[in-house]
């Protein structure tokens, strides 16, 4: 976990010299969430939950391999009752330790945050385009 997440430091350094050159600011100019969307980029992180995204709308419509479907069990499909979770949400799992960073717990903590328009889109570009600027909007919020 933490080589990852060192390697995403590298990562997002390169990203904001990258940045910098685009927009020929020095190399000391703060390269925020407001400078990368001028560019039309996700911060490192948000570009990683982006594509995580990307895995699961193939997931529900059957789009993605059988060996990752097994983890993604939707929420109405375990219930006989009404709950209060979206019918397009997944089963949380309930893991500790190790496989707690693995891709499916991150990919279903991501795909039941996102708002239910999101979900539902139609056509897998409509999709990206909306994941795209949902995570530039809870960007922006965050760095109010």
């Amino acid at each position: 976990l933490l080589i990852i997440k060192t390697l995403k430091n590298k990562l997002q350094i390169t990203q904001n010299k990258v940045v910098r050159f685009i927009l020929d600011f020095g190399k000391r100019a703060s390269v925020d969430n407001q400078v990368l969307h001028k560019v039309n980029m996700l911060c490192v992180n948000d570009r990683v939950k982006q594509l995580r995204l990307n895995h699961v709308y193939n997931i529900v419509h059957g789009n993605a391999p059988h060996y990752m479907c097994h983890n993604f069990i939707l929420v109405n499909q375990t219930h006989s009752y009404n709950t209060r979770a979206s019918h397009h949400n997944f089963v949380q799992p309930r893991i500790k330790g190790k496989e707690d960073g693995s891709f499916f717990v991150n990919a279903i903590k991501d795909w039941n945050n996102l708002p239910e328009n999101v979900k539902v889109e139609r056509g897998k570009n409509n999709f990206k385009k909306s994941v795209k600027t949902h995570l530039f909007d809870e960007a922006k919020r965050r760095s109010l």
